[in-house]
Order: C-alpha cells, then sequence, then structure tokens
C-alpha cells in the first residue's frame, strides 16, 4: 500500500511522528479503507493512549512539549472511526463504551451528528432499527448538521426498512430547510436513485 509506505517514511525521517495523533489517524484511515479492519482498530487503540488523546485537555503527567493536543474535528474523527471499525468487528460492547464517551463529549458541538451516526450505525448492528432512526431524529432542522442527520436518516430508511417514499422525504426535508442549488441536486440524485421520483416526492 503506496499511503501506508509514505507513512512509514515519514515517520523514519522523524521517529517523533509516531507520537502524533494524527499519524495513528491517517494510518488507521488508510488501512480501514484497504479492509484491514483489525489492524485500523489496534492503530487507533494505540492513539488513544497517547498524551493529548486519551484525556480532553492537557496532560499533567506528560511533559507539555511532547504532548500534541488534538482539535475537536480530529478527536470526533478518529473516535467515530473507532466505533464504526468495532461495529464491523461485532464488538459491540467496546462500540458502546466508546460512543458513550464520544456523545458526553461532543453533545452540542459541530461534531456531535458524526458521533450520532457512528452510534445509529450500532444500533442497526443490534438489531435495533428504530432506535437508529430516532437517534437521528433529535437534531431538529434548525441544527446546523441536520442535512448530515437527515442523509443519513434516509440512507437507514432505504437499506434496513426498503421505504422508498421515506427516503424521498428526508431528502426533501433538507431541501425545505435548506434550499440551496447542492441540495436540490442531492434531492434529484437521490430520487434518480429509487428509480419513481413523481411518486416519491408526492408521498
Amino acid at each position: 500500500n503506496a499511503a501506508l509506505q509514505y507513512l512509514e517514511q515519514g515517520r523514519s525521517q522523524d521517529f517523533s511522528v509516531g507520537n502524533h495523533p494524527l499519524f495513528h489517524l491517517v494510518k488507521a484511515q488508510v488501512l480501514s479503507s484497504a479492509g484491514d479492519v483489525e489492524p485500523a482498530v489496534k492503530v487507533l487503540e494505540t492513539a488513544m493512549e497517547l498524551p493529548g488523546v486519551k484525556t480532553v485537555g492537557t496532560d499533567n503527567k506528560a511533559p507539555h512539549h511532547k504532548t500534541v493536543m488534538l482539535g475537536v474535528a480530529d478527536r470526533a474523527a478518529l473516535l467515530t472511526l473507532l466505533v464504526q471499525l468495532l461495529t464491523k468487528l461485532k464488538r459491540l460492547d467496546q462500540a458502546t463504551e466508546v460512543v458513550k464517551h464520544a456523545i458526553a463529549e461532543f453533545a452540542g458541538t459541530s461534531e456531535e451528528v458524526k458521533v450520532l451516526v457512528a452510534n445509529s450505525q450500532l444500533a442497526i448492528e443490534k438489531g435495533e432499527i428504530e432506535q437508529a432512526i430516532n437517534m437521528l431524529r433529535t437534531l431538529k432542522p434548525d441544527h446546523p448538521q441536520f442535512a448530515s442527520a437527515k442523509a443519513a436518516m434516509a440512507d437507514i430508511y432505504l437499506k434496513h426498512k426498503k421505504d422508498k417514499k421515506a427516503y424521498a422525504r428526508c431528502y426533501k426535508a433538507i431541501v425545505d430547510q435548506q434550499p440551496t442549488v447542492q441540495n436540490y441536486l442531492i434531492l434529484g440524485d437521490a430520487l434518480l436513485s429509487i428509480q419513481e421520483p413523481a411518486d416519491a416526492i408526492k408521498a
């Protein structure tokens, strides 16, 4: 894998790179994309023990100059990827523990929707389809990430409930709330994908 080779080359040039949380996040993303789920989880679990990741804020046990603090978006990406991969591996108890911490940490932030989506995927794996939908429904129309939550909900309706009309209504709700050109294009694509746009919109 060329991406992994470049990552390791970077670390060989500067061994401190291996202690940077972003190195572990990117490596896990690369491994995950290649289908290497178990190794990706191990990389993320190692990252979770690094200063600046294990706890939010300054880690007083580590020398300040060696502590690399993750930004909110990167920390959310790390935690949600870990939840998603643990879910894939059917390690549902572990995934549940990680997502509980993530929910508490990112509630009310711009990253909240990523955690909700990961949690909804976990619920689906447990067979709790309605609960997954209800989780995403908690983001109201005035929430900045309403569109992302609705798109995730649409995916559940189509893949797990085979409900094309509910799928279409989710995308219609996005356009009703945020009538941008991009959202209209996304709605058009969504309706074409179910091959019955007229009936879906009338629903």
